[in-house]
């Protein structure tokens, strides 16, 4: 297992991880929202061996000032 910072090519991997998580893409479009807008703060992909296995955003959030949350997928 490595848990690394997400990479540009990693993005696909992910939406086809959450889509078959959620059973939708929709949560996998709400973060990619959150990513072009600059509200994710730092994003790391677990892997084993080459595959991806999970994502770990940090997302800010507007209230309360200052704080983030990282939901695990």
């Amino acid at each position: 297992m490595t848990v690394r910072c997400l990479l540009p090519e990693d993005r696909v991997e992910v939406l086809d991880l959450l889509t078959t998580c959620f059973g939708s893409p929709k949560e996998a479009h709400l973060l990619d929202s959150l990513r072009d807008a600059g509200d994710i703060r730092l994003e790391l992909v677990w892997m084993e061996g080459r595959h991806l296995r999970g994502d770990i955003p940090s997302v800010r959030h507007e209230s309360p000032t200052g704080w983030q949350a990282s939901p695990l997928t």
